[in-house]
């Protein structure tokens, strides 16, 4: 490899060698692990080795199988497994499929495979996304009979058959035709990079220039997003330009035609970062020492698993291994448009509870200033045509400004506390409890004037407790008396 890269620098010369090399570092570590890959391409993949592999982390994601030679049949071996395989795991039970065709085996408790579908016919699902996610199987897209289908597939454990759930966007895709995709079992969701497809069967010229799409598949609600976004064309014009190199934990690492460096794509925070060119070596090297096993995730690993030698070899992808880059992930103007839609419909919410709210408090006030129109005309307590004005004389002086503070507050729409009727009392400085008995004695008195006066049994003067304190009263005139006093009567 080093003589290669003496070679190419003697070719390319030593003016323009630093601005090409990274670029052709990558393109050749990628080439030279190709051919080490194939190289290495020899047997089979033990079941029982798999199963206990899989059983020592419990969880284990986006399983792929690497360097075994591709064994073609209708059915599976007792034994072992080769590339031709799908392999699921998930609560400690190994599932296993023929790639293309919907057959599906469960390894029992003696660790043979058995069928499980009644599947009869296959060749309809070629280059589909093949996973599990809470205990379900899916299989989705997918190429056949001259054709892409955009079927979201799962299997039925209770009928033994492949079942469809209806979606809400017409995507057909198949991996390695026009898409490339990344399944993450955390959020749910499969992640998708294509481009438009057109039937084998229909004659339609190809259009001259193409858009690179994403789109987003929520497992959960079963739902595509609305509208699919634009890939930046300074990632992937076409989705040919981008290849899906490995899943990780936190994202999927691309090569692109346009980038001279290995990509890190983050789909959750749609943010777009380069791999150090150590730190892909140090994956390639891991991964060409493996004579055929097993590449996996785990909640923060990748692992790689050879099956020869029955060992294992974890790689992780740490903050200080990549660096953010200034590629937005999508078209700016596709990008407003999702966050446009996430937040519309919030903020209408929003809106409209604020109307709500501020319709009701101005109604209120309406209503009470209808209420409270005060003229001076007198008004008459009951049938006996008692009035308020006749009350008042009724009282002692100190009565009369205590009612005066707490109907012109009432007037005013608010309520008096205890240490405004203190101030007015003239007790402020005093103990607490004697302020308590003065000021309870002088409203009491007031009440029970206006019950004898008036043989209403309605008290004159009632009490709350504060909102902010519930130690605390305050102190406001009867609703249903307050429209009775005379706009002037303390005049």
């Amino acid at each position: 490899m080093f003589l290669i890269l003496k070679i190419l620098n003697k070719i390319i010369g030593r003016k323009n060698y630093n601005r090409k090399m990274n670029k052709v570092n990558t393109i050749i570590i990628i080439f030279i692990s190709s051919l080490c890959s194939f190289s290495k391409v020899t047997g089979q993949l033990n079941l029982k080795n798999i199963s206990k592999t899989l059983n020592k982390n419990k969880i284990a994601y986006n399983i792929s199988i690497i360097n075994t030679s591709a064994k073609e049949s209708d059915s599976i071996d007792k034994e072992n497994i080769n590339s031709i395989n799908n392999i699921y795991f998930e609560h400690e039970k190994l599932f296993i499929g023929i790639k293309g065709t919907g057959k599906l085996y469960e390894l029992n408790s003696n660790q043979i495979p058995v069928r499980i579908d009644n599947t009869k016919f296959g060749g309809d699902r070629f280059g589909s996304s093949d996973f599990i996610y809470n205990d379900t199987i899916y299989s989705i897209g997918g190429y056949g009979f001259w054709n892409i289908t955009g079927s979201i597939r799962y299997y039925n454990k209770a009928t033994s058959e492949w079942g469809i759930f209806r979606s809400n966007y017409p995507l057909a895709f198949a991996n390695g035709i026009n898409a490339n995709s990344y399944f993450d079992p955390k959020k749910g969701e499969l992640h998708l990079i294509y481009n438009d497809y057109t039937p084998e069967y229909i004659d339609i010229p190809r259009k001259g220039e193409t858009k690179c799409f994403y789109q987003c598949l929520n497992l959960k609600t079963k739902k595509w997003l609305e509208k699919p976004l634009i890939i930046n064309e300074k990632l992937a014009k076409i989705c040919s330009d981008l290849n899906f190199i490995q899943s990780t934990p936190t994202g999927v690492l691309v090569s692109s035609k346009l980038s001279s460096s290995i990509l890190l794509i983050d789909f959750n925070k749609k943010l777009l970062y380069t791999l150090k060119d150590s730190k892909f070596t140090e994956f390639v090297q891991k991964k060409n020492k493996i004579k055929n096993g097993l590449i996996y995730s785990t909640d923060s690993s990748l692992i790689l698993y050879d099956n020869l030698s029955d060992s294992l070899e974890s790689v992780n992808f740490k903050r200080n291994d990549v660096t953010l880059t200034n590629i937005n992930l999508f078209d700016r103007s596709t990008l407003q448009d999702i966050k446009w839609s996430e937040f519309l419909i919030p903020i209408l919410i929003l809106i409209i509870i604020v109307l709500i709210i501020l319709f009701i408090s101005i109604y209120k006030k309406y209503k009470k200033t209808k209420i409270l129109i005060r003229t001076d005309q007198v008004y008459t307590l009951d049938e006996k045509k008692k009035t308020i004005n006749d009350f008042i004389k009724n009282l002692s002086e100190i009565e009369i400004q205590i009612l005066e503070v707490l109907v012109r507050n009432n007037w005013n729409f608010m309520s008096t506390s205890a240490a405004e009727i203190n101030k007015k009392l003239g007790t402020e400085k005093k103990d607490t409890k004697i302020q308590n008995n003065i000021r309870g004695e002088v409203l009491s008195n007031i009440n029970n004037k206006f019950s004898v006066y008036s043989s209403i049994k309605e008290d004159l003067i009632n009490r709350k407790k504060m909102d902010f304190d519930k130690r605390h009263v305050e102190y406001y005139v009867n609703e249903n008396l307050i429209k009775k006093f005379p706009k002037k009567i303390f005049d």
